[in-house]
């Protein structure tokens, strides 16, 4: 990927963290409700995450989580973390004997999430790439 593609994916990334509205690069969505669908995760994994269940920014294809089956004290590396959420969720599995590492190629999104990610700590590490 050129440069110039890379700057461009950064800014539609970076452009979510403040959007009103849009759509993720699948199902997903930005700012939409908590539905029973919302890409397997339930209410209670969202609302331990800090997810605003009214204003849900989700712009990834699925739920790693759930598919991984995490037990404690395991190491998560989530690549393309964005705001956090699924290492938050995983953070819940993992407990302080684990550790979470979220890398993301967008500064507004590690901004956000260093500002929001006060759970744990030492638990989390978000990197950025790229």
């Amino acid at each position: 990927m050129s440069g110039r593609q890379q700057d461009l994916v950064r800014k539609a990334y970076a452009d979510t963290v403040t959007s009103e509205a849009g759509e993720g690069c699948c199902v997903s969505g930005i700012n939409v409700p908590f539905t029973q669908n919302t890409m397997g995760y339930t209410r209670e994994e969202l609302e331990k995450a800090g997810v605003d269940m009214n204003n849900i920014k989700m712009l990834g294809c699925g739920n790693p989580v759930k598919l991984a089956n995490l037990r404690a004290g395991e190491t998560v590396l989530d690549l393309g973390s964005g705001e956090g959420m699924d290492c938050f969720i995983a953070g819940d599995k993992v407990g302080a004997e684990g550790q979470v590492i979220g890398v993301d190629m967008t500064a507004a999104m590690l901004q956000s999430v260093n500002s929001t990610c006060t759970t744990y700590i030492g638990l989390y590490t978000f990197r950025a790439f790229g």
